[in-house]
């Protein structure tokens, strides 16, 4: 179901489209298309990312259990990647509210300092968080206009998976 939508983001953007699943405390690119720009974010389906940074990452956090954010959190395995990751538990846990509270996230160079990325929630029938849609690229073109422009997208997108997999707002 995922994998349409992610032709059409990632068609309609020019970067890279990802669905990411929790799998433990990393999050998994599950489905990925690429984008039409001549230079793109790549990772491959199948690999495994930390789930503490990164908008995908960053979705799937905010919108797990409780259980869920104290267990990553308190593991104290928020290892550093660039100058622009968050390793405090408490910078990270106000980072998720803010997240939860927006619906989105927005990262600039957390986990590759040439990498910036989009990410909004994915539901299922029973409310139940399934994973994260998002888009990422160079930093260089997520930009303040086009950061706008891809939200919005992000967010169409995700909310089409989501009601895809019987997902209703009301």
């Amino acid at each position: 179901m995922a994998r349409p939508i992610l032709k059409k983001l990632a068609r309609d953007t020019g970067e890279s489209a990802s669905l990411y699943l929790r799998e433990g405390n990393n999050r998994l690119v599950f489905a990925r298309e690429e984008g039409t720009q001549n230079i793109r974010y790549s990772v491959a389906e199948g690999t495994k990312l930390p789930i503490h940074t990164g908008a995908g990452g960053k979705v799937i956090l905010a919108f797990s259990s409780e259980k869920v954010k104290r267990s990553i959190i308190k593991s104290g395995k928020l290892p550093r990647f660039t100058s622009h990751t968050i390793t405090d538990p408490r910078e990270l846990k106000a980072e998720l509210a803010k997240v939860r509270s927006s619906g989105y996230a927005f990262s600039q160079a957390e986990r590759d300092p040439d990498a910036a990325s989009i990410a909004a929630p994915v539901f299922d029938h029973e409310n139940r968080l399934v994973g994260a849609l998002g888009i990422a690229g160079p930093v260089s073109r997520f930009k303040d206009s086009k950061i706008i422009d891809y939200k919005r997208q992000v967010l169409e997108a995700a909310s089409e998976l989501s009601r895809r997999l019987g997902w209703n707002t009301g």
